[in-house]
């Protein structure tokens, strides 16, 4: 039996493509799986997700091989693993090459069949060592919308999307943000790194309450993400970052209906020069903030912007496009180096498969 198959649900997309293996330490922020179920759902591929450990987020899993860092390795788990990595016909990393106890890669990875997905510090950290890695194997990597993550290397591939919830939900499904309220909450939890800059936010809401002005804020860290996308539907604006965008946050917030607030830079707004988010830094946070708490009608605008911009570049079928596409391009690098090559499969997926939808040049 195809390991493969363990994971396609009843009315997904027929399946006659590849089976590809997303492999990461720990499940960063659902992203792992969220992948696997998209190209289970929609795509003619196959996918299954293995997971090293355990973490608080307790995100959607396949295969999990120790339930936290540092414990003995779950066998049975193991051996599904190894039948996952023997089926495989590619190879798609979360954050570096994982390894076990059996399991041997020499032999089995290649330029043309891997890639290493990053989403930040191991490569605002260690960029040198991984970008000289990189130029000595050929294998690509991906990035997200971070310039201190894409010059650290070279030869990679932009991915500036994440997957949420409510990018394969119907609108009336997510929840809004209700915004005419007595006391503005806002919300923010985008992890505990200090380069986040809270305590500038802090001391600006501190400001801003002196002043007679009813605004509290709601910091959400350290606990399980339906527990923590729950807590952040009470609230009327999101605050992500003083460094580097919007980020997983700031994106479901777009969703449900918050502006956001957090600095961006020339980079990403390259790649989305009409991004909705209010752009702050240390100076304009205060004022800018201050402006948005007193203004209903101010975020119910940048809330309905929000709205129209993640619909536009996050729906889950847009993401996953990209995602294929990009395995598409490593696999034949040589053969569209060449140019005048059709593309072998146009990924044109309903929202909803219903199994009676024909996917023109599948």
């Amino acid at each position: 039996m195809n390991p493969f198959e363990k994971e396609i649900r009843p009315g997904s997309a027929p399946k006659d493509g590849m089976n590809i293996a997303i492999i990461s330490d720990f499940n960063i922020a659902g992203q792992p799986t969220h992948l696997m179920r998209a190209i289970n759902k929609y795509s003619p591929h196959r996918a299954r997700c293995i997971i090293g450990h355990g973490d608080y987020m307790e995100y959607d899993r396949d295969v999990l091989l120790t339930r936290e860092r540092g414990a003995l390795l779950d066998q049975e788990a193991v051996e599904e693993a190894m039948a996952i990595v023997r089926a495989a016909d590619f190879f798609h990393f979360g954050r570096a090459i994982l390894e076990w106890p059996g399991v041997e890669w020499n032999g089995v990875l290649t330029q043309r069949n891997c890639v290493i997905k990053y989403y930040g510090s191991e490569l605002r950290m260690n960029g040198p060592v991984i970008r000289k890695w990189h130029e000595q194997t050929g294998v690509k990597a991906i990035t997200s919308t971070d310039w201190t993550m894409c010059s650290q290397l070279s030869g990679f591939f932009h991915l500036g999307s994440y997957f949420t919830r409510f990018g394969d939900m119907a609108p009336d499904e997510i929840p809004w943000a209700k915004q005419n309220v007595e006391e503005v909450v806002v919300t923010c939890g985008s992890g505990t790194s200090g380069i986040k800059r809270y305590d500038v936010l802090m001391n600006a809401l501190k400001v801003i309450q002196a002043e007679g002005i009813m605004v509290k804020p709601l910091v959400i860290q350290g606990k399980p993400n339906a527990e923590a996308v729950a807590e952040k539907s009470k609230g009327q604006i999101c605050f992500t970052s003083l460094h580097q965008g919007w980020g997983i946050s700031g994106i479901e917030s777009m969703w449900m209906g918050q502006p956001v607030l957090c600095a961006l830079d020339p980079f990403i707004l390259s790649l989305y020069p009409s991004q909705p988010a209010v752009i702050v830094d240390e100076q304009t946070l205060k004022a800018r903030l201050r402006t948005l708490v007193l203004s209903p009608g101010l975020r119910d605008h940048i809330a309905m912007a929000g709205r129209d911009f993640v619909e536009t570049h996050f729906r889950t079928t847009d993401i996953l496009r990209r995602y294929l596409y990009i395995i598409d391009l490593i696999m034949k690098a040589d053969l569209y180096a060449g140019g005048n090559c059709a593309v072998p499969r146009l990924y044109q997926f309903p929202e909803v498969w219903d199994g009676r939808q024909d996917l023109p040049n599948r």
